[in-house]
């Protein structure tokens, strides 16, 4: 994964992170911005980017899939398996979370958004998806 900076008027406007160069229809280029310590407002001249603003390092709430699995216990997952032999819903789901190589617990994604429907299935409780999405985040669980 790398951080983008979106560069319009020598200022940067936005900053994402993702694997590669944005391919969103803007005005502006998207440059590669150096471990993520760039912000919006900085300058971007000569290939350097300098900014008036304290840069802090962002709070990535990235964890690994192992992390992920490591928080469902072997119960809930065996569940999770063999419900996804019957249920298409499920299958899906599972499919989607083995697909994946990490996951960002603020973003919107489809296994994320996953966790209402094995509550209402029975295969988590509230409590337990509540937990698993939520729990801070140890620096053995970051990619």
């Amino acid at each position: 994964m790398k951080y983008w900076a979106l560069i319009d008027n020598n200022i940067v406007s936005v900053v994402v992170y993702q694997e590669n160069k944005p391919d969103i229809p803007v005005i502006g280029n998207w440059v590669e911005a150096p471990d993520g310590y760039v912000v919006s407002g900085s300058t971007y001249t000569g290939g350097d980017f300098v900014s008036s603003k304290p840069i802090v390092p962002p709070v990535l709430n990235i964890i690994t899939k192992a992390a992920m699995l490591d928080r469902i216990t072997d119960t809930e997952f065996i569940g999770i398996i063999n419900a996804s032999k019957t249920d298409a819903e499920v299958e899906l789901w599972k499919t989607r979370f083995d697909i994946s190589s990490g996951f960002d617990l603020t973003a919107n994604n489809k296994v994320l958004a996953g966790f209402p429907m094995l509550v209402t299935k029975g295969l988590l409780t509230q409590e337990r998806a509540t937990k698993i999405l939520t729990d801070p985040i140890s620096p053995d669980e970051r990619p």
